[in-house]
């Protein structure tokens, strides 16, 4: 049976904690990937820099290929379309640390990211994840939005 292929993403950076959490429980049983960007983003939204030259590297984390762009998650969902030869099953974006989902929804290079993957039909089905935490009860949740192709 063929392995499902997930490509990462997000807007805390391609060496992230919740970038590296992913990878230790997907990466038996996924073919895995990496497009994100070099550093921390939060907060950019949808922002994207088209028409400026940025740079990028190829890496390798924990074992998973991939690239980091200079500029913002969409980024680095555009330039996976010319990297990548095929397209991918799903797209997770995140672990990101703090809220995605609710007011912060259009200000979230998390969700900017899987969204602009939809859009540009890299995969059919994308995933954001937020770790919220620490709360003021003391208990940690994460927060996932599932949005797909209709």
């Amino acid at each position: 049976m063929k392995k499902k292929r997930i490509l990462l993403t997000g807007d805390d950076g391609y060496n992230s904690l919740g970038t590296r959490l992913l990878i230790h429980y997907l990466k038996e049983t996924y073919e895995l990937a990496i497009a994100a960007t070099r550093d921390q983003q939060s907060g950019v939204g949808g922002h994207g820099s088209f028409d400026t030259r940025g740079t990028w590297e190829e890496v390798n984390v924990d074992g998973v290929p991939g690239f980091w762009v200079s500029g913002y998650p969409v980024d680095a969902v555009e330039c996976a379309q010319g990297y990548f030869k095929k397209k991918f099953d799903i797209v997770i974006s995140g672990i990101n640390w703090g809220a995605n989902v609710s007011g912060s929804v259009v200000t979230s290079g998390t969700i900017a990211a899987a969204l602009r993957a939809l859009f540009v039909q890299l995969t059919p089905q994308g995933i954001a994840i937020s770790w919220q935490t620490p709360r003021t009860d003391g208990i940690t949740s994460i927060r996932e939005m599932r949005i797909s192709t209709v």
